[in-house]
């Protein structure tokens, strides 16, 4: 008696431990067989629909080699990775069919991130590198939750995020507020912040910069000159005064009746002589 041609299954197992799938039972995945003289590829394999390669001759040794899907997950931090086959080949029998189970892994992926602290400012900042700055991250992941931590990095030592959702978009907020030593002196500020980028992507090494502006502001300094008598035939300014506005100096003309003025720091005490 001659031997009668089996057939090759192909089922279709998704193996998702922490529930990304959803492409329910509708979903096809692709792929190819070889089964030595009969080789080709499938497109139709469902979870619930095996595919059936028939009439392969009996003795033949068949291999299956799964495509990646795509799609079909619940959010950005799930993904396809590789699939498998069990067992990873199969030898038909006389008018036999033969299975091989494709499994396709869905996997979860989690990362950190680092925010650095950097200060930008006319010079006068004086909180050292020991300074921490509070920093709030808020990161939304689409389809997936929404994580809030505050960070503490200081200025040449970043702070590192726990690990969350690859695909959140994070972004920034930070109250300003000086605390004792920030400054050379009260007549600085802090005036703002920015972060670059403006909101971040989680992924592997991802890293945003927050930048604390400050300023110097400033202030005016007004001297009057009066003359008392009769007789003064003075014009001009040549009334000079020199100031002192905890050691920056410089000298103001005025003329009698009059009054001059100079920029100076806020806040600062100043003498006049």
């Amino acid at each position: 008696a001659h031997a009668a041609p089996g057939a090759l299954r192909i089922q279709i197992v998704v193996d998702d431990p922490h529930g990304g799938y959803v492409g329910g039972t509708s979903k096809t995945y692709a792929g190819s067989y070889d089964c030595g003289g009969v080789a080709g590829t499938y497109d139709t394999a469902r979870t619930n629909a095996p595919v059936t390669i028939a009439d392969v001759p009996e003795g033949a040794i068949c291999t299956v080699t799964p495509a990646l899907p795509a799609g079909s997950l619940l959010n950005a931090s799930f993904s396809w990775a590789t699939p498998t086959t069990s067992p990873e080949e199969v030898t038909i029998g006389d008018a036999e069919t033969a299975t091989i189970v494709v499994t396709h892994p869905v996997a979860q992926s989690f990362a950190t991130f680092s925010v650095s602290k950097a200060v930008d400012g006319p010079g006068g900042y004086t909180g050292g590198t020991d300074r921490v700055f509070p920093i709030g991250c808020t990161c939304t992941l689409t389809n997936g939750p929404t994580t809030s931590n505050t960070l503490l990095p200081a200025i040449g030592t970043a702070a590192v995020s726990p690990a969350i959702p690859v695909g959140s978009v994070c972004t920034f907020t930070e109250t300003l507020a000086a605390q004792p030593g920030d400054f050379a002196d009260v007549s600085y500020v802090w005036s703002g912040w920015s972060a670059e980028p403006s909101s971040l992507t989680v992924a592997e090494g991802a890293r945003a910069v927050v930048t604390n502006a400050y300023v110097r502001e400033t202030g005016e300094l007004v001297v009057a000159k009066t003359v008392e008598g009769a007789g003064y035939l003075g014009e001009g300014a040549p009334f000079l005064f020199d100031y002192d506005c905890d050691g920056t100096t410089g000298r103001i003309a005025v003329a009698a009746g009059s009054t001059g003025s100079a920029a100076v720091p806020a806040r600062i005490e100043c003498t006049v002589k």
